[in-house]
């Protein structure tokens, strides 16, 4: 009871009197402190339903530009030939001056030379040049006669497919006229049947894209303005939802004076080579080694006034070469000398009917295969530069070819919306379905083997990617 003798009651009512005051003012700060944070979240709100609203905004107008260009492509009638409108014009001029029609002797170039601004030309000549030729196994397996149906529809391009390939076996890439390079994650488009989106979309061309080409985690465009793009392939599990598209760029140069039809990797050497209407192929080593007035290539050109390139592409059993799609030849170059050695198919006429869609050399064997506007199916013998078949491969346009990795099992495909099975070694004709409608006279651009399953990835002018699956009959 002494501890307790000292407290009076004064002295109780005081202390309690101050711990009021004492919880009353903490209590003040504290509402004073809760209401700064509580404009400051209001803030917070006010700056993010702004943002929301410009993205809305933002969308709105994408989604509008989109629909707008859709309907200016309609309107717009397609370039079915890819001959420009200068040569055309110059074509006429000489016809009606009666002009006599020129030899591939001639000193004259091409219509559109290169500018001197992006490297140096190398001089090509004439020489009998001949693809060492291969040693093919005898008891190579016969080709089972495979039945190819469609398993799944991919829709988000705008405009026509211009290109699809399998960047690996994990990604499916395509290009199209709507400028964008699409990636799909093809684990989600062949284990499902129904439509799948495009995980990631690169934005980095102004014009429509006409080819691609790439392997392992790269890839290369080529557009209507002559501009090449390289891209880092990221997978579906790396992409980050905030990245743009120019993360992914790694360069971004202008190739040609003109529209680039072709592009060709070599996955070896690391080199790239360019096809365009300015009248040139153009060798590029990656990456690029830049000189005093630009990046440095090599540029193979044939002597001739209408000798425009349209194909390109590597020799698979030896890389010294390339073949090259004209109007009414083939050429091929030694990378090395700058040699060539021209392999004719048809007469030589100004406005030819005989252009060359695509080239394709077997891995296998020197077996070069050609696709052309003439609706016909050519194959070429690069041992003893000779036409040594030529046959009709589709009722149209035979647009492009895929070959897989056994050398002698063809696919191609046409503006007739069909695709076509081939076996390399009897000619023969295995399948066919069709696939595509036409549009503008047009339908099936692509086509490209998966790198280890039985599927296959068409693109066509209905802006649709179709995935077949393959079944042994």
């Amino acid at each position: 009871m002494s501890d307790f003798t000292s407290y009076s009651w004064a002295g109780i009512i005081d202390y309690i009197k101050t711990q009021k005051l004492t919880s009353e003012r903490e209590k003040e700060e504290w509402n004073i402190e809760r209401a700064k944070y509580l404009s400051l979240l209001q803030e917070k709100d006010l700056i993010i339903k702004s943002l929301q609203n410009e993205n809305k905004e933002l969308s709105t107008r994408i989604a509008i530009l989109e629909y707008s260009m859709r309907q200016e492509s309609q309107k717009t009638t397609k370039r079915h030939h890819r001959i420009n409108s200068d040569q055309l014009s110059l074509q006429i001029k000489l016809n009606n001056t009666k002009l006599g029609s020129f030899d591939d002797s001639s000193k004259c170039s091409p219509t559109h030379r290169p500018s001197q601004s992006y490297g140096g030309f190398t001089e090509t000549k004439y020489e009998q040049v001949t693809v060492p030729p291969i040693q093919v196994c005898s008891d190579a397996k016969p080709i089972s006669k495979k039945v190819w149906t469609p398993k799944v529809c991919l829709k988000s391009h705008f405009d026509s497919v211009r290109g699809v390939f399998f960047v690996d076996s994990s990604i499916l890439a395509s290009v199209g006229e709507d400028c964008m390079v699409k990636l799909w994650d093809c684990s989600s488009v062949i284990g499902e049947n129904e439509s799948v989106d495009a995980y990631l979309t690169l934005r980095g061309h102004k014009g429509s894209i006409f080819t691609l080409d790439g392997g392992s985690d790269l890839l290369f465009t080529g557009d209507a303005y002559g501009t090449i793009c390289s891209w880092t392939v990221p997978k579906p599990k790396d992409i980050d939802e905030f990245s743009t598209a120019q993360n992914y760029c790694m360069h971004k140069w202008k190739a040609h004076n003109d529209a680039i039809w072709c592009i060709r990797h070599n996955p070896s050497e690391n080199a790239l080579i360019s096809a365009s209407s300015e009248g040139c192929v153009k060798l590029w080593k990656m990456p690029l080694e830049y000189r005093s007035n630009g990046p440095y290539f090599k540029a193979f050109i044939f002597p001739g006034l209408y000798n425009t390139p349209t194909v390109c592409n590597w020799v698979p059993a030896n890389y010294k070469y390339i073949t090259v799609g004209y109007g009414t030849f083939i050429t091929v170059f030694n990378v090395e000398t700058s040699g060539f050695s021209k392999i004719p198919f048809a007469t030589e006429t100004h406005l030819s009917t005989h252009q060359v869609n695509c080239i394709y050399t077997s891995p296998q064997t020197n077996l070069t295969v050609t696709g052309h506007e003439d609706k016909r199916i050519r194959f070429f013998d690069l041992s003893s530069n000779n036409c040594i078949k030529d046959m009709v491969g589709h009722t149209d346009s035979v647009t492009d070819l895929a070959i897989d990795n056994t050398g002698f099992y063809m696919v191609s495909t046409g503006h007739d919306g069909s695709l076509r099975s081939w076996d390399l070694r009897t000619f023969h004709c295995l399948h066919e379905i069709t696939l595509n409608r036409k549009k503008y006279d047009e339908s099936i651009f692509s086509v490209s083997f998966h790198p280890s399953q039985d599927f296959l990835a068409i693109g066509g002018s209905d802006s649709l990617i179709k995935i077949l699956d393959a079944k042994d009959n």
